[in-house]
């Protein structure tokens, strides 16, 4: 029973310790957990979340992913055309596309 809570304990503390490396360290940091999968049957390079295997076209696709599910609220994102501020790039992106198109 001791270990299984020790165990526990051990795996949140993993956890909350990348969830502060993330913040801290920016973005940038998200490529960490991105490795870069090639695909010999179509000859692409594809991404691949080490955190639960799920495999992306694009880098960028892989890097909201990890943002979206692995780290949601770790970051903050202002807009540059008013006062709202997003939790991921990605909501940020579709708020200006939608909302200041002609800025």
């Amino acid at each position: 029973m001791v270990e299984n809570f020790i165990s526990y304990l051990t795996d949140r503390l993993d956890f909350l310790f990348a969830i502060l490396l993330v913040y801290f360290s920016g973005r940038k940091l998200l490529e960490e957990y991105i490795e870069k999968v090639f695909d010999n049957e179509s000859g692409v390079t594809r991404y691949k979340c080490i955190l639960c295997g799920k495999i992306n076209n694009r880098k960028g696709h892989a890097e909201n992913h990890i943002e979206n599910i692995h780290f949601p609220g770790a970051f903050s994102y202002d807009c540059k055309y008013c006062e709202m501020t997003f939790s991921s790039k990605n909501s940020l992106y579709k708020h200006v596309h939608r909302m200041h198109k002609q800025s």
